[in-house]
C-alpha cells in the first residue's frame, strides 16, 4: 500500500518539474494548483496537487489541481449509507478495479488521475517483534528533476497512477496499487502503479479503451532506490528534508529507530563511526542543506527514451 509520500519541492518549482515530465501535454494550472504547503510527508486528509485530464478539442489538455487524499466510503460505494463514518479510502487495488461490477471500474473507466512525488514511504515489519518497524524511503533511481540526493545529485519525480471523484463540493484522489515486485516484497506485498514513461502517463490520462488503460497496472519492473530513513516519519506533522535521506548518514544512525531522538538535520557523507548514547539535553539542530534551484529545462520533443534508458 501507500500511506505517506513526499514532495518538498515549493509550488511553482513543482509545477515547472511536472510539466517537463509531460512531455506529450499541454499543462495548465488549476485556480487552486498552488494552493498547498510542501511537505517530506504527506498524510492522509492533506490537500495535494495532482495532474488530471480536461475536456479540450485536441484531447491532450491536462491541468494541475489540488484535491484532498483519501476518499470517503459513500463516495465510491453506493451501498455505503450516508452516515457510514470509517478511515479514508487512500490506495485503489488494481485487481478491484479490473472487475467489471467493481465501483472502481466505473471510475476508472472516466476519473485517472497522476500523483507526481520525490518518492513514497513503506514500513519494514522487525522479525521478533510486534510493534517495531523501520521506515523505509522509495524512490527513481533515473536522475533528472524534483529530488535531491546527498551526493549532490538529482532524480527524477515518482508519478504514481490514481483516481479522483466530486465529493460534497470538494475532489478528492486515491492512489492505485499493484502486486509488490521483488525488490519491495520485503516491505510490502502492495506498491504504488507507477507510470515511468511519457507515453504511459498519456495512456493513464487519455486511453478511451479500458483495456489499454489496465495495461498499465502492473508492478513496475525497474530498478529504484530504497533505504532506511529516520523513524520521525511515523509522526503526522513532522515534516523534514532528512526524512528523504538514508538514516545510516545521520550521527544517531540506526539508534534512532530504538529510541527517541530529538530531529537533525541530514549530514554530509564522512567516515561513519560508533554513535554516541543519546545526552539527556537536546541535540543542536544543525542549518539544513538547501534544496539545488531547479532550472527551467526546455520541453523535450515527442518520442522522449523511456526513463529506463537511464539506468545501467
Amino acid at each position: 500500500m501507500c500511506g505517506r509520500f513526499a514532495n518538498g519541492l515549493p509550488p511553482q518549482a513543482f509545477y515547472d518539474t511536472v510539466d517537463d515530465l509531460l512531455v506529450d501535454e499541454h499543462l495548465t494550472a488549476h485556480e487552486n494548483a498552488f494552493e498547498y504547503d510542501p511537505t517530506y510527508n504527506v498524510a492522509p486528509g492533506t490537500v495535494y496537487p495532482v495532474v488530471r485530464a480536461t475536456d479540450s478539442k485536441d484531447g491532450f489538455s491536462v491541468a494541475l489541481e489540488t484535491m484532498k487524499w483519501g476518499l470517503r466510503h459513500n463516495a465510491v460505494l453506493s451501498s455505503a449509507s450516508p452516515e457510514m463514518r470509517g478511515p479514508l479510502i487512500i490506495n485503489s487495488r488494481d485487481d478491484t478495479i479490473v472487475r467489471p461490477t467493481s465501483a472502481w471500474h466505473r471510475l476508472a473507466a472516466t476519473q485517472r488521475c497522476i500523483v507526481f512525488c520525490q518518492g513514497f514511504f513503506e514500513w519494514e515489519k522487525v522479525p521478533m517483534s510486534r510493534s517495531k518497524r523501520v521506515a523505509h524511503f522509495v524512490g527513481m533511481s533515473a536522475q533528472g528533476r524534483g529530488r535531491p540526493a546527498v551526493e549532490g545529485s538529482t532524480h527524477q519525480l515518482m508519478p504514481m497512477a490514481g483516481l479522483w471523484v466530486e465529493d460534497q463540493g470538494q475532489r478528492a484522489f486515491t492512489i492505485v496499487t499493484t502486486t509488490s515486485n521483488k525488490q519491495l516484497s520485503f516491505l510490502h506485498d502492495r506498491m504504488p502503479v507507477i507510470l515511468p514513461t511519457a507515453q504511459s502517463m498519456h495512456q493513464w490520462l487519455h486511453a478511451r479503451e479500458f483495456q489499454r488503460m489496465a495495461s498499465l497496472l502492473q508492478p513496475y519492473d525497474g530498478c529504484l532506490d530504497c533505504y532506511a530513513v529516520p523513524p520521525e516519519v511515523g509522526t503526522v506533522g513532522y515534516s523534514s528534508e532528512s526524512l528523504i535521506y538514508p538514516v545510516a548518514l545521520r550521527h544517531d544512525g540506526l539508534e534512532a529507530f530504538f529510541s527517541k531522538q530529538t530531529p537533525s538535520a541530514p549530514i554530509s557523507p564522512v567516515k561513519v563511526e560508533k554513535a554516541t548514547p543519546p545526552r539527556d539535553r537536546p541535540a543542536s539542530r544543525s542549518p539544513k542543506r538547501p534544496l539545488p534551484s531547479p532550472s527551467r529545462a526546455p520541453k523535450k520533443a515527442r518520442g522522449t527514451p523511456r526513463l529506463e534508458e537511464f539506468w545501467t
